[in-house]
């Protein structure tokens, strides 16, 4: 009998903080689930847990024909059928393919990146990674029906209207009114819609072969402009530590306005109403206050950018 290696110990936090009583539940037989899929889809363990999951368990497998894969279950099972219908969706363009599923347990098959360094830990040596993102974004697949599984941005946008996650963040509760009435606009201003990575972020993007690729999709329908925002929030040490960070932001938007054919007022506005809704998102995921000051930081850097264009 193969072993199977551990949740990594800060993985095992995350799930217990996001889903409570569930996620302690689901820590609990996920040694069972491992071994039942394992045999199901006649799988050998090929490594050591990759230490970057978030709330979920993944780690590299090998099949019986020898092919190299990843096994990913999560305690989230509506969050994995969202990443599910996205990547069948794209089929392996710009995205990793999915070989096999079982949504009912929250578990994903995929294929295994080579060499699968991601932007976040090699950086991109021609420039600020804007270039990887516009080749990526370009070649997802958008010419079929959108999955009607996938909800649409305006359902996360809703947060914006309740109750602020936690009051003690100075300043959240203007920064919410503010990007309440920017949201408004870019949805009067919304034209096609089409499915959206919408965490595509340096450590979303692998490298594949000469290529790069996008894993760990939200899944979402809503305007294009908006598959820039969790880039741009990103590296959030640089957007809030450079004296010039609305300036080299304004550089970024541009850049990737341009390589996409997008307009550069709606690629700022995105971002800073998605950047408002991930201060509160790092609450409810257990991130303290401090956490969630950063990225307000970083949400006021984008909407100085985005006021910058529409003056």
């Amino acid at each position: 009998m193969p072993e199977w290696p551990d949740v990594h110990g800060q993985t095992a936090e995350l799930v217990s903080g996001t889903f409570g009583d569930q996620g302690r539940h689901w820590l609990r037989d996920l040694p069972d689930l491992v071994r039942t899929l394992a045999e199901r889809w006649r799988l050998n363990p090929a490594g050591e847990a990759f230490p970057g999951a978030r709330a979920s368990f993944v780690a590299p497998v090998n099949d019986q024909r020898g092919r190299a894969l990843v096994l990913k279950i999560a305690p989230g099972v509506p969050w994995v059928r969202q990443e599910y219908h996205a990547l069948a969706y794209w089929d392996g363009n710009a995205a990793v393919r999915v070989v096999d599923a079982d949504l009912s347990l929250g578990a994903l098959l995929l294929e295994r990146l080579d060499p699968g360094c991601s932007l976040a830990a090699s950086r991109d040596p021609e420039g600020d990674g804007t270039q990887v993102l516009v080749s990526v974004v370009s070649r997802f697949e958008r010419r079929r029906a959108v999955p009607a599984e996938l909800p649409r941005v305006e359902t996360w946008l809703k947060k914006l209207d309740g109750t602020p996650a936690d009051s003690a963040v100075p300043g959240l509760e203007l920064e919410r009114s503010v990007a309440r009435r920017v949201r408004d606009d870019l949805l009067g201003r919304a034209g096609r819609s089409g499915v959206l990575h919408a965490d595509l972020h340096h450590g979303n993007l692998l490298r594949h072969g000469v290529d790069w690729t996008a894993i760990d999709p939200k899944g979402l329908i809503g305007p294009p402009e908006a598959e820039a925002a969790a880039f741009l929030r990103n590296p959030r040490r640089d957007i809030v530590g450079r004296p010039d960070g609305v300036t080299w932001t304004i550089e970024r938007a541009r850049s990737i306005a341009d390589g996409l054919a997008w307009e550069l007022e709606l690629v700022l506005g995105w971002a800073y109403v998605l950047g408002v809704l991930a201060a509160e998102w790092s609450l409810e995921d257990g991130e303290d206050l401090d956490d969630a000051r950063r990225w307000l930081r970083c949400a006021l850097v984008l909407k100085a950018a985005y006021q910058a264009e529409v003056a």
